[in-house]
């Protein structure tokens, strides 16, 4: 490129090499990750824990015997209640038209509303749970025998059980801390003393814009995560503090500790930059100049494509039959080229299209299929109805403009002013 060239596409792009005003801001964020190193776990708190625990959390689901009868109707399945909650055999019952004795676990008996049951926590041995429609038939469960499942030992969850019982502390710590935070900030102390009293780090950072967005490109996440602490960074003045924030179990106080204005790069320090667009604008160039020139010459008969992409080191990509626009898609041909590949009425017809960046298809029409006589049928019944929706949508969107055209208020001026001074409006 040339001086002239770099400095027009400068000048005309200038708005891009502006860069935001950004600050650079040191912060304290207090949170219970501050707090986990110091909190103190007992190992009887941990056995605590895993004994409360154990069953709910700590014990792997439990397997129940259960027998089954199937009845035919629900007035059968009823009168043999009695007898199951007895303690019948299943061979005693011979109203059931099916009987069976299964063990499992939940997953073991399909139908929901029974399965829930059975598997209560509360449910009891011998308890009977039915009758219960089950496509035609009516079921009833008998629960026979409860297995409890095998419990983790306590070496397999220490660590875990620690870090919750560590976090549970840190937590609280946050939560005592935050007074402690208030009352430094209502004593002036500044960012260093109250990150020290706290225990907590100070944090600083490289100038930010206001999304909080280094010049090099780079994202904070401690000055990200929290809007309104940019922003309220944003609205101080060099030396000056925000309010405390708190969200969740977060806390900030930031500082501005330097402005960086907004300035406009000058054309020196981003001539590489432009070189690189201008090579961009000249590849774009060449790209679209040579496809117009291969589709003008295969518009001419001068030349195939086959013969191109082999001058090009490409390929031609053939599909094996003619695709409708619902196979064009799932083909992964590009929106835009669907559209442009049905306009086309033409056998032999080239057309050209933008592809992904540096990338630009040349396509050629090989054969049109006429829709059939059903589909076209099938396709005016479709349009007709649409039509009719939309016409009705306008017809009814033109009466309503009418009506408002032609109606006219009455305002009873008295009686509206009357009902205004009855108002009162709270402060």
């Amino acid at each position: 490129p040339t001086q002239d060239e770099l400095l027009a596409i400068y000048e005309d792009q200038k708005s891009d090499f502006v860069q935001a005003e950004r600050r650079a801001i040191s912060l304290i964020r207090m949170s219970p990750d501050d707090f986990t190193a110091v909190a103190e776990v007992s190992e009887s708190d941990i056995q605590a824990t895993y004994e409360a625990y154990r069953q709910s959390r700590y014990t792997g689901p439990d397997t129940r015997r259960y027998t089954s009868f199937r009845f035919p109707d629900e007035d059968t399945a009823r009168a043999a209640l009695a007898r199951i909650a007895g303690g019948a055999e299943a061979s005693q019952i011979e109203s059931a038209i099916e009987t069976s004795e299964q063990t499992g676990q939940k997953q073991s008996l399909k139908q929901p509303r029974l399965s829930e049951q059975v598997f209560s926590p509360s449910a009891q041995i011998r308890s009977i749970h039915g009758p219960q429609n089950d496509n035609g038939t009516y079921l009833v469960i008998r629960l026979e025998e409860i297995m409890p499942g095998a419990s983790m030992p306590l070496a397999l969850v220490r660590e875990e059980i620690a870090e919750e019982l560590a976090r549970a502390q840190a937590t609280n710590m946050f939560y005592e801390m935050l007074p402690q935070f208030d009352d430094l900030l209502g004593t002036g102390a500044d960012l260093e003393g109250i990150a020290e009293a706290l225990g907590v780090p100070l944090l600083s950072f490289m100038p930010v814009d206001a999304s909080g967005r280094s010049v090099s490109g780079e994202v904070y996440k401690p000055l990200s995560e929290s809007a309104e602490l940019l922003s309220s960074a944003f609205q101080k003045s060099v030396g000056q503090q925000t309010e405390r924030l708190v969200d969740g179990e977060v806390a900030w106080l930031a500082r501005i500790d330097r402005i960086v204005p907004e300035e406009t790069l000058d054309y020196d320090s981003v001539q590489s930059e432009l070189t690189e667009i201008w090579t961009a604008q000249k590849q774009a160039g060449q790209l679209q100049n040579t496809a117009r020139e291969i589709e003008q010459a295969l518009a001419d008969g001068t030349t195939s494509l086959s013969a191109q992409a082999a001058a090009f080191n490409s390929q031609v990509e053939d599909f094996p039959a003619a695709l409708t626009r619902k196979q064009a898609a799932e083909a992964n041909i590009p929106f835009q080229l669907i559209e442009t590949l049905f306009n086309i009425k033409s056998v032999g017809d080239v057309f050209t299209a933008a592809g992904r960046p540096g990338q630009i298809f040349i396509m050629q029409v090989t054969e049109i299929e006429a829709a059939s006589d059903a589909t076209l049928d099938q396709l005016t019944d479709t349009s007709l109805l649409q039509l009719e929706e939309n016409l009705a949508d306008d017809l009814f969107s033109a009466y309503f403009a009418a009506l408002q055209q032609e109606t006219d208020v009455d305002v009873n001026a008295a009686a509206l002013a009357a009902y205004k001074q009855s108002l009162r409006l709270e402060p």
